[in-house]
């Protein structure tokens, strides 16, 4: 119950597409207003393999991590979320996890994702690891709400680009049988080049109608929001319009821009110091536009 309303749990998932977009150091601000607004939070570090998220809110060597809940069924996860500096918000931490971790078997990330949809808090923020394995793509699908950290950099649009169609592609995997899936591999595989995404529901429709209908109906609620990060132009702060653009135009998701960060030598002065930026430097213009796109993010939220 936040301010005489319930408030139903919701689970926001952030990604990268690539590896030093900021997109930890985005998630942690992102927990910490949240938490500033009264709304109990849990982290979840899951970039399995390279966890650092403890680090960004000042937590320097967590006892117990994810590790615990995996490789265990005696621990319950509840259990692992640990106490952070700031009132309101906990973190589940991957920190010095098992390397074995970022290649979870079907039946421990299924658990996993259970579990924390049992988490008792307002928001539950997970923390995603880069690339388009299908561990990564099943947590940002099955969240409330996906948050992809791109930056302005050509790699990293590529692989926000990579992202984006290996998330629909495994919609529809998930949705087709294996044999349906495999006779039309060669158009699924044309998607994004030379296959819009309305030609490609066609050709799922003509091989097996009711399948085409609903895969269409999850891809037109797949909405994730962008935040271009570490901008340092005029020319770089309006690219989250041009991105969704093409997003939209050739693989037919609706790419919802919230905003951009600028770069600032003050957040990676924060960093450093094992501080969330919006509290190191609360009138930065990283932090008033960090506060700007939260404020969208739970517009959106709202609707």
């Amino acid at each position: 119950m936040r301010n005489g309303s319930p408030l139903k749990k919701k689970i926001w998932a952030t990604a990268g597409g690539k590896g030093g977009t900021g997109k930890t150091v985005v998630t942690s601000n992102m927990a910490l207003l949240l938490a500033e607004l009264g709304h109990k939070v849990i982290l979840v570090d899951a970039d399995l393999g390279s966890a650092n998220l403890h680090t960004c809110l000042g937590v320097r060597q967590p006892g117990k991590t994810l590790s615990d809940f995996i490789f265990s069924k005696d621990v319950p996860l509840e259990s692992l979320a640990i106490d952070t500096p700031y009132q309101n918000l906990k973190i589940i931490s991957g920190s010095n996890d098992r390397l074995s971790i970022a290649n979870m078997q079907h039946a421990q990330k299924t658990r996993l994702l259970r579990h924390i949809e049992k988490l008792e808090a307002d928001y539950i923020l997970i923390d995603l690891g880069a690339g388009t394995n299908f561990n990564v793509l099943d947590f940002f699908l099955r969240s409330d709400m996906g948050v992809l950290v791109v930056m302005p950099e050509p790699t990293s649009i590529e692989n926000l680009y990579r992202f984006i169609k290996s998330a629909v592609i495994r919609i529809i995997k998930k949705n087709l049988p294996p044999e349906v899936y495999k006779d039309i591999k060669i158009s699924i595989d044309r998607y994004g080049t030379n296959q819009t995404m309305d030609s490609l529901i066609e050709v799922i429709k003509e091989k097996e109608g009711v399948f085409g209908y609903r895969i269409k109906e999850e891809i037109d609620n797949f909405t994730p929001k962008l935040i271009v990060n570490q901008i340092r132009s005029s020319e770089e702060a309006i690219l989250g319009p041009s991105i969704s653009e093409i997003t939209q135009k050739y693989l037919g998701v609706r790419l919802d821009y919230i905003g951009h960060v600028s770069y600032d030598d003050t957040v990676h002065l924060a960093v450093k110091n094992f501080t969330p930026f919006l509290l190191h430097s609360p009138n930065c213009k990283a932090s008033i536009e960090m506060r700007v796109a939260m404020k969208r993010l739970l517009a959106k939220n709202t609707q």
